[in-house]
């Protein structure tokens, strides 16, 4: 069976890893295992580990949140923060999914219509550009 575009890992941040700026990624998975100081940015999906932090803004299709979060996040469209993960921040999806155990602090804003949303504002900038 194939992997979708999704699940190919793209970006692997290790746990003896430091990352500081901001992590782009144009398909597949990133995965954060070490530490990151800077926004994501993929149209696939974000995994934070248990042993991950990442202390900035995450943008993203999917998301599977393990480790240590202090950002906003919004993810086009479902997000599964797992058992004894942390979450400071506000969240925008479509779906979400919170473990027992979980300590979220923030915002949650169900909305249907984040993908286009991001969309729109891509076409925005680009039309800025020109």
């Amino acid at each position: 069976m194939s992997k979708t575009n999704d699940e190919k890992l793209e970006v692997l941040i290790g746990q003896n890893s430091f990352i500081k700026g901001t992590i782009t990624s144009k398909s597949g998975l990133v995965r954060v295992d070490g530490i990151v100081e800077g926004d994501i940015s993929t149209v696939g999906k974000v995994t934070c580990g248990g042993t991950g932090k990442i202390t900035g803004n995450i943008k993203c299709e999917n998301a599977i949140i393990g480790g240590r979060i202090e950002g906003n996040i919004e993810v086009n469209n479902e997000i599964t923060i797992e058992t004894k993960a942390y979450v400071e921040g506000d969240i925008i999806c479509k779906a979400i999914i919170i473990e027992r155990g979980v300590y979220f602090n923030g915002r949650c804003i169900m909305d249907r219509r984040s993908k286009e949303r991001n969309e729109s504002k891509a076409e925005k900038k680009e039309k800025e550009k020109k």
